[in-house]
Formats: C-alpha cells, sequence, structure tokens
C-alpha cells in the first residue's frame, strides 16, 4: 500500500485486519529513523518474537533467516505481518529493504509447510520504481496506490458528517475547497467544526487554520 502522507494508508490496512478477523503481527516504524535495511529488519524480528512469544535461532546470523524461521514456526489458519509507515529518504536504502522482503518471502515459500502468511507494507516510496526484478516482484506482491482522492473525498465528507451529525450542507463547498483532497486534512477539519460546534464559514476559519497547518 503505497501513497503521499495522509491519504489513509494505515487505516484501509486497520479496517482490513479488523473487518477480516484475521490474526496479524503490527509492526509500526513510523518512530523509527531508519539509516540501514538492519534497523527495519531487526525491528521485524523483535516484534514477531514479542507478538507470538517465540525466540529466533541464536545460532543463525543472517537475520533474513531468522525471520523466515521465526515466521514457520508460527502455527495459525492466516497470519498477516503489518509492516505499517516505512519512511526512507535514501532510496538505495529502501529498494535494499525491499528486496530483503522479497527474500524472506521466498525463503518462507522453501523452508515452511503452511502457505498462510501475507505481507502488507504500507509505505510513501512507490515500490514499483526499487525492486530491481520487477517481474518477479509481481508474482509476489499486489499494489494498492491511496493517492487518488479526487473522485472519493465528497463521499468521506457525507459519511463523517453522517456520522457525527453534522449538518451544515450550505457550508460543504468552503470546507472541500480547504482540505485540498487530502483525508487526512479534510478529517482534521470537520473533527473542529465538530468539537466547536461551527455554525457559519466564519467559524470554521476561525477554528480551522489553512491547510498549511494541517501538512503533515
Amino acid at each position: 500500500i503505497f501513497g503521499k502522507s495522509g491519504v489513509g494508508k494505515t487505516a484501509l490496512l486497520h479496517r482490513n485486519l479488523i473487518k477480516t478477523q484475521t490474526t496479524y503481527c503490527y509492526c509500526d516504524l513510523s518512530p523509527l529513523t531508519i539509516t540501514c535495511k538492519e534497523d527495519v529488519l531487526e525491528d521485524i524480528l523483535v516484534t514477531l518474537e514479542e507478538e507470538f512469544c517465540i525466540q529466533k535461532d541464536k545460532s543463525q546470523r543472517n537475520v533474513l533467516y531468522q525471520i523466515a524461521d521465526l515466521l514457520c514456526k508460527v502455527i495459525q489458519p492466516k497470519v498477516v505481518i503489518a509492516i505499517d509507515e516505512i519512511s526512507i529518504s535514501d532510496l538505495k536504502v529502501f529498494s535494499e529493504v525491499i528486496e530483503s522482503f522479497s527474500t524472506i518471502i521466498n525463503l518462507y515459500e522453501r523452508k515452511s509447510v503452511n502457505n498462510n502468511l501475507k505481507f502488507v507494507i504500507s509505505t510513501i516510496n512507490n515500490p514499483l520504481d526499487l525492486f530491481q526484478n520487477k517481474a518477479k516482484s509481481s508474482q509476489l506482491f499486489e499494489y494498492i496506490c491511496c493517492n487518488e482522492w479526487s473522485e472519493y473525498i465528497e463521499d468521506l465528507y457525507e459519511l463523517i458528517s453522517y456520522a457525527l451529525s453534522i449538518n451544515i450542507p450550505q457550508h460543504k463547498p468552503f470546507i472541500m475547497s480547504h482540505c485540498h483532497n487530502s483525508p487526512r486534512i479534510l478529517k482534521k477539519i470537520m473533527s473542529r467544526v465538530f468539537i466547536n460546534g461551527c455554525k457559519t464559514v466564519q467559524e470554521i476559519e476561525n477554528k480551522c487554520p489553512r491547510y498549511s497547518s494541517f501538512q503533515c
């Protein structure tokens, strides 16, 4: 799942995990400063150990093999490894991380007798641009781009308005023009409208700062 900040990647990930009642291991990388692929892999390794109460093979020095071995020990009908918010400015490091996931999946497929594992990866960068072996990656991964909200942002406005009982249709054009097709900004504006009970455009302007203050 890829797309710019604020387009709903994490919300989409959580919604589907909850809706399908799938067993999952959630690795939140947003607090992590990533300087090399080992930063990501070690965090995933530790999270797997804690989540499933299993231990890595300390005699194995290769972290990719350690992760694959741990995954083979997870006995569940279906397991999702959710890796959220991979944000890496160095495209070389990002490419190495993505290739590492590909290697882990290949190792898992060779080692495991089960076929019950799925990775879901959320990132700002477009992974399609970074795989060295694009043909192989297309066999392993499907891609969802979350950037295009222009056709759906009004539907989200209506959904939020209904859920919060906000009835100010006369101010909808003003709000839509200030959210700039960003679901995160729209949710923040609507939240402040709801909390402050805004009824006029002037109240909305006073309680909801300009677009720059909503950027992440």
